[in-house]
């Protein structure tokens, strides 16, 4: 009855086509962030690593998402969904978790943006560094307070300002080739290609990384029992096709790849097709990392808002606008604490986000089995294919991925994971003696 009383009082939803470009930005956003990769792990390993990471860790991930997500469509997502299966103490763990790991996210995408910025502007210093980064989260942070129709659309049209410029890069190189099997350097030049595995996971996971975040704005999807999967399984041969295609095209068309770095894709535009095209490479690359952060700021808003809900967090995180349904007051702590997080490093941040969400992840999977062995009568309008054993072959393959990953990249930031959980468990405990003294504090009048 509740349920349904939430999602009647929901009356701008996100539809299926904006809801595409919003789950593309939140995974992608465009065919950059992953030149690093080149010169780390070799041309070869990298086209082959684009085509198995997506196998075996987009496709079980995204079907797990797909599968619970169709069953149960309800307010708060993965939260909620482990709110059912384990409880409440492991809830509010993993919604505390993924609140720190989302944040951290976000703060990535103004410090990029930055750089990008200096192809135009290359003396930009450190303090405007800062106040760059914080004036574009004060603008998305307005746009998002606009609602999530709004953001869906403007998404939907970052999404073709990203693309448009990168199909011209991919023509222009495929023209300007100087060999069409780039490939035939697998790995580096006298090391083995085992070696390279770890750095080499690590960036291909984090470039397909999020396919579940979006679940948390799941009751602000129309019909998201079959949007929000179908949303999913769109993404992963178009966003694989992508990557591919663009990594495949520049490759051929250029002889340096031990020399590529993070932004090479606009020198390689430059290279092949002139000053105007390595511009508005650029230029599609900012709007994109500008869709990145307004769309993880969108769905980040809504997990201490969902934690609110569950009566986790104080009730003042969970009002909401009631035109368009938007957690304002969390949408404005969130972005103070992303514009605290941009003082911190690019490579720091990406490490304590992998490293956060490898325990988001196992716990995403335990709640996958438990759900299919627990609810086995409930409609699924889509399934990972096979019985319950099969079902656990398949959703350990991307732990496994991940895990391989860190082993071979080291384990630097397990003290800010083990302070972030201890951060937890105190507010948990707080939140604890809060409702035995004073419930009012945390209860929402829907």
């Amino acid at each position: 009855m509740e349920n349904n009383k939430i999602k009647k009082s929901y009356t701008r939803k996100i539809e299926l086509a904006a809801l595409i470009s919003v789950i593309f930005a939140i995974v992608c956003g465009g065919p950059y962030g992953i030149e690093e990769a080149i010169p780390a792990i070799g041309p070869g390993l990298t086209l082959l690593l684009l085509f198995i990471v997506p196998l075996f860790w987009s496709l079980p991930i995204s079907f797990i998402t797909a599968e619970i997500s169709s069953a149960f469509p309800q307010r708060g997502g993965y939260i909620t969904w482990i709110k059912n299966s384990f409880g409440d103490f492991w809830s509010f763990q993993i919604g505390w978790l993924s609140l720190v790991r989302s944040i951290v996210e976000t703060a990535l995408y103004p410090i990029l943006f930055v750089d990008y910025l200096k192809y135009f502007y290359p003396y930009i210093n450190k303090h405007n560094s800062l106040l760059i980064c914080i004036g574009i989260v004060a603008v998305f942070t307005l746009l998002n307070l606009l609602g999530i129709k709004v953001m869906g659309f403007s998404s939907l049209i970052m999404t073709f300002i990203v693309l448009i410029p990168f199909a011209i890069l991919v023509v222009i190189s495929f023209f300007k080739a100087r060999t069409f099997l780039p490939f035939l350097t697998f790995s580096l030049p006298g090391k083995p290609w085992t070696n390279c595995l770890g750095i080499g996971m690590l960036i291909l996971i984090w470039n397909y990384n999020g396919w579940e975040d979006f679940s948390t704005c799941i009751t602000e999807v129309k019909n998201p029992a079959k949007n929000f999967p179908l949303a999913i399984l769109i993404n992963i041969p178009l966003i694989s096709m992508i990557y591919a295609v663009t990594i495949y095209a520049c490759l051929c068309a250029t002889s340096n790849w031990q020399n590529w770095k993070s932004g090479q894709f606009s020198l390689i535009a430059r290279e092949v097709g002139g000053s105007w095209l390595g511009a508005l490479i650029v230029i599609a690359i900012l709007f994109g990392l500008l869709n990145q952060l307004s769309t993880i700021l969108l769905y980040t808003s809504r997990i201490p808002s969902t934690l609110a809900h569950h009566k986790f967090l104080p009730r003042f995180l969970g009002y909401l606008i009631r035109k368009n349904r938007v957690p304002w007051i969390s949408l404005i702590i969130c972005s103070a604490l992303i514009c605290f997080f941009c003082l911190f490093s690019f490579k720091g941040l990406i490490e304590i986000d992998i490293f956060l969400y490898s325990f988001l992840l196992l716990f995403e999977i335990m709640t996958f089995l438990k759900l299919r062995k627990t609810n086995p009568e409930k409609q699924r309008l889509i399934k990972v294919p096979g019985n319950n054993t099969i079902a656990f072959i398949i959703s350990l393959l991307p732990f496994t991925l991940l895990a391989t990953a860190l082993y071979n990249n080291g384990f630097n930031y397990l003290n800010i994971f083990i302070l972030t959980f201890i951060l937890g468990l105190i507010i948990w405990m707080v939140s604890e003696k809060v409702k035995t003294y004073n419930p009012s504090i945390l209860t929402i009048t829907e």
